[in-house]
């Protein structure tokens, strides 16, 4: 569970990390005075992690005024950052860090949504990264029989049922991706491999609203 340090955001080291967001102030030195102010292990975890997010969306003045028409109000603001802190705090790799960027670049973008950014990043924290690299390896298939990767999935909203089982012994439910787990492949997980995907053009939306 996350302390009170990074959710409330009121002591020095959360204004930070805020700043360093928002504030149309240097990421790096927001990043640099952090760094001095904690002394726990799962405290300097949590700020190389938040480093690389940093780091990897690219936070200059350009990034800020995107977040900043995103997120007009203070509350909305602290909403992203609150769930931009928990979700680092939770996830326990990098290389869901980087899945975090691309949704993030993706969203400054304009590529998705706000809604679905959530609902993905939401995906990334939960599932397993084996379930992440099933989907990645196996988004153009459908019609899977079940198994233990496709049982995650498919709580995720990420796989439907997609066949059921008729009445014969051999007969069984099949399952294929959803929208919401092309959306997650090509903007999160796989983002930037044009071999795979063609970028560019109208948003599709998702979610019912945006």
């Amino acid at each position: 569970m996350v302390s009170k340090v990074w959710i409330d955001g009121m002591n020095d080291l959360g204004e930070e990390l805020y700043e360093g967001l928002f504030e149309m102030l240097p990421s790096g030195k927001a990043i640099k005075k952090a760094i001095s102010l904690v002394s726990s292990w799962r405290d300097r975890s949590l700020l190389k992690k938040y480093e690389m997010f940093i780091r990897g969306v690219d936070i200059g003045i350009e990034n800020q005024v995107k977040l900043s028409e995103y997120f007009v109000t203070k509350e909305d603001k602290q909403e992203f950052f609150n769930v931009i802190i928990k979700v680092l705090d939770d996830v326990e790799s990098e290389e869901k860090v980087s899945y975090l960027v691309n949704l993030t670049r993706s969203l400054l973008s304009n590529c998705i949504n706000l809604d679905d950014y959530y609902r993905m990043v939401n995906c990334v924290k939960t599932l397993l990264i084996q379930d992440i690299k099933f989907l990645q390896d196996n988004i153009s298939r459908k019609d899977f029989r079940n198994n233990p990767n496709i049982d995650a999935l498919f709580l995720m909203g990420l796989m439907y049922q997609s066949e059921l089982a008729g009445t014969q012994e051999d007969e069984v439910d099949k399952y294929s991706f959803t929208a919401l787990a092309h959306h997650l492949d090509k903007y999160g997980i796989s983002f930037g491999d044009e071999e795979k995907y063609t970028y560019g053009g109208e948003r599709k939306e998702l979610s019912l609203t945006s």
